[in-house]
């Protein structure tokens, strides 16, 4: 987890995620009070939402896959998020 835990935490996800993806992460974060205390429970909401790709990979490719996450439906992030609250 510390190669790539610690860019998702520093970076709030500005390097993995699609860009379209991180402005709609990033409005939701600026747009609650206190929105950006929500970046540990999206962070387990993305691995959750990736659950059954991450547990087919092999662990040379989970680093890479991590580091350059694939289109996320934040809309369903979110929801993750709202239940676990």
């Amino acid at each position: 987890p510390s190669d790539w835990a610690f860019s998702w935490f520093q970076f709030m996800l500005s390097k993995e995620l699609p860009f379209d993806c991180l402005l709609r992460l990033w409005d939701t974060y600026l747009s609650c009070p206190g929105g950006f205390k929500l970046h540990f429970f999206v962070s387990l909401a993305i691995l959750s939402y990736f659950k059954e790709e991450l547990l087919e990979l092999e662990q040379s490719e989970l680093k890479g896959f991590l580091q350059h996450l694939p289109a996320v439906d934040m809309d369903q992030v979110g929801d993750f998020v709202s239940v676990n609250d």
